[in-house]
């Protein structure tokens, strides 16, 4: 990013509080239970990873989505919630009457729109819909799961799956970043680097 020209806000937020607040509200309303280990990833990455964002509802939205992607993770969640029908259910609008974790999902990205760009709300979708579409893949629930016998499938099984488009964009808020153009060279070199870190976000 240096290279680039392109830095980040310097300052911290001291307004976790807030944040916790507001997350545990929201998922206070869902008609299911998250357990607390998600909360606590989503509500700590939003905290440490994001600090620069000044946009406190962008890092609220990140928390949550956070939470939701990592209960999907889950393959049992995964297959009882249907996952494997999101993109048909987002298509057709049958999924607006699901309150479970896909409908949940559907709402925080709906709302992605607002903190973030027209480019950065769709590769966010991208991204989503890229990584349930690999858990198809390496979940041993889904029907299309076959044990990898080469490298070529597994790296195209692991090339679908994670979240890092979406863990990138959500570095660049409208707030903080109104200009896509300052930051848009930098995507390739974030993407890369979140692609390929051992982290809860990238591994299957």
């Amino acid at each position: 990013m240096v290279e680039l020209g392109i830095s980040l806000p310097t300052q911290t937020s001291s307004d976790d509080g807030v944040l916790r607040e507001r997350v545990s509200a929201i998922v206070k309303t869902w008609p299911f239970e998250a357990h607390q280990a998600h909360v606590a990833v989503g509500i700590l990455l939003a905290e440490k990873a994001y600090m620069h964002l000044t946009d406190m509802d962008a890092r609220v939205a990140i928390a949550v989505y956070t939470i939701l992607v990592t209960v999907l993770d889950d393959q049992e969640v995964y297959h009882r919630v249907g996952t494997q029908n999101f993109a048909h259910m987002l298509c057709s609008g049958s999924i607006h009457d699901d309150e479970g974790p896909l409908g949940q999902t559907t709402r925080v990205l709906t709302d992605m729109g607002r903190y973030f760009s027209a480019f950065g709300t769709t590769a966010i979708v991208i991204s989503t819909l890229r990584a349930l579409c690999g858990e198809m893949l390496s979940n041993p629930f889904s029907s299309l799961y076959v044990m990898p016998q080469s490298k070529v499938y597994t790296d195209y099984q692991r090339s679908l799956t994670g979240f890092g488009e979406a863990y990138a964009v959500f570095i660049w808020c409208k707030a903080d970043f109104p200009t896509e153009t300052a930051y848009i060279q930098v995507m390739p070199y974030v993407h890369d680097l979140l692609s390929t870190s051992s982290n809860f976000v990238t591994e299957p």
